[in-house]
């Protein structure tokens, strides 16, 4: 058979892993090496030309034994055991089949360690005579997946033909779903492949599991390929598949598709769109910078009195102030607890900046003093957003002291911090501090960035000091 085999002596718990790796032998079913059928000979009891399944017995026991056995009992038996050797022995009572096959699957089922699962299926099948299970092997593939061992997971289903079983809806989605989890999509595939040309039918969760890890490994045609599969299967999406599309649809730029979906949803499945699948669509319109697509989905999602969260509201503010409509992102802020939705330090940044940016420079000084006074979290961008209104108000020193406010509150400047507070200097002609800021910034190992640079740049080039801006310009495009 197939799938490798681990060295009969060696302890269940203890194989180093470097040890463990060499002692795992992939052998051919067809062309068999003499020291390859030697390998599997240490792995097994008897030679392996004396147990082929069709010697199996076939007679059927009237009564078993399984009420007399205490499997919680037995199972700590098994988990007390060192090496094959040892499992053998303790099951050789039960040699004779005494036990049903139910009752095996079920232990089976209950032995989490890879390597006694391994152990016992083979005493199922080579001590006992059981006749080859497809729920055996089901449970001891996942237990082998679990532990990453993929070289006899492949193994074990190439044992599995041989045996004349049929891997079934089970076998194929523990196998997808585990290879797709480990980022090996492509061996992910090829077992959905098989499992198409084996006419075995996948089932909802199966293809929605595969649109999601298609789409986190960003391979969006291969997840729409899984969708048309899906529904030309004659299964029905659900909301999560749905959902997980219009992401899938947005984020490969359809978005004409992603719209229809919503549509979709509603028309021929049946399906409700929720908040979720609402606020995905917002978020792709928004990240494309599709202002008004999103408003009109927005008046869609109110018109259909679906309930907002804190995430569309967040989405939302940030919508009306890119289309300059002040009063709707104001509102829509100070209505959220009404709606029971507690704003976050995003919401407040979001705000903070749409006032900024229309001017609204009072209203902003307010909102961040009140964060203050009711002890509402504040971030670095909350002080970048304030440092930046206070340079359009012209209050140069309060924008100097926000940074070392921000920094006795434990909030570390970053990048942005520094380059808006030279850009605000460098504007009101105070070249002299904007520099000293640089040099100081310099010299403290602070990684200066490209955005640090062009802004000293364009400071020195500001009042003429062309030389100064060269040299900054050769010092950026140095590798």
């Amino acid at each position: 058979l197939t799938r490798p085999h681990i060295y009969t002596s060696i302890p269940f718990f203890t194989i180093p892993e470097a040890t463990q790796r060499n002692l795992i032998f992939k052998v051919s079913a067809f062309t068999p090496s003499p020291s390859s059928t030697q390998t599997k000979n240490v792995w097994r009891k008897q030679p392996e030309s004396s147990t082929p399944s069709r010697n199996h017995r076939r007679y059927q026991r009237s009564v078993f034994l399984d009420h007399k056995v205490d499997m919680d009992e037995l199972l700590a038996s098994i988990h007390q055991t060192q090496n094959e050797e040892e499992l053998f022995a303790l099951l050789s009572l039960y040699k004779d089949r005494q036990l049903s096959i139910r009752f095996m699957v079920s232990l089976l089922s209950r032995e989490k360690d890879w390597q006694r699962s391994l152990a016992l299926l083979d005493w199922v099948h080579e001590e006992a005579k059981y006749t080859p299970s497809v729920f055996a092997y089901n449970v001891v593939l996942r237990n082998v997946l679990r532990a990453k061992q993929f070289d006899i997971a492949h193994g074990l289903f190439d044992e599995m033909r041989q045996r004349a079983l049929a891997p079934d809806r089970f076998t194929y989605s523990t196998l997808i779903n585990s290879f797709g989890k480990e980022g090996m999509f492509d061996s992910a595939l090829s077992w959905l492949q098989k499992m198409e040309q084996d006419r075995v039918s996948g089932d909802l969760v199966l293809y929605s599991n595969l649109i999601e890890l298609s789409r986190r490994l960003c391979d969006y045609s291969k997840a729409i390929s899984i969708f048309s599969k899906l529904k030309k299967s004659g299964i029905t999406p659900d909301l999560v598949a749905y959902n997980s599309m219009i992401n899938v649809y947005g984020k490969a730029k359809l978005f004409r598709e992603a719209r229809l979906l919503i549509k979709e949803m509603k028309e021929e499945a049946g399906v409700e769109p929720n908040t979720v699948s609402y606020s995905t669509l917002l978020s792709v319109y928004v990240e494309n910078q599709k202002f008004l697509e999103a408003l009109s989905v927005f008046a869609e999602m109110k018109e259909v009195n679906c309930s907002l969260d804190l995430t569309t509201c967040n989405i939302m503010i940030d919508v009306y102030g890119q289309l300059d409509m002040v009063k709707e992102a104001d509102r829509l802020f100070w209505s959220m607890r009404k709606m029971d939705i507690e704003p976050n330090v995003v919401s407040y940044n979001t705000i903070l900046r749409v006032y900024g940016e229309a001017e609204l420079f009072g209203e902003a000084i307010h909102l961040f003093r009140l964060m203050q006074r009711k002890d509402i979290e504040q971030n670095v961008v909350t002080y970048n957003t304030m440092i930046k209104i206070y340079g359009k108000t012209l209050e140069h020193e309060k924008a100097t002291n926000l940074v070392q406010e921000m920094q006795s509150r434990g909030i570390e400047p970053n990048a942005i911090t520094y380059s808006t507070i030279i850009s605000i200097w460098g504007k009101a002609g105070k070249l002299d501090r904007a520099a000293m800021l640089f040099q100081k910034l310099r010299r403290s190992g602070v990684e200066i960035d490209q955005v640090l640079y062009q802004t000293m740049i364009v400071a020195y080039e500001r009042v003429g000091l062309m030389g100064h801006a060269k040299r900054l310009l050769q010092e950026l495009k140095r590798p």
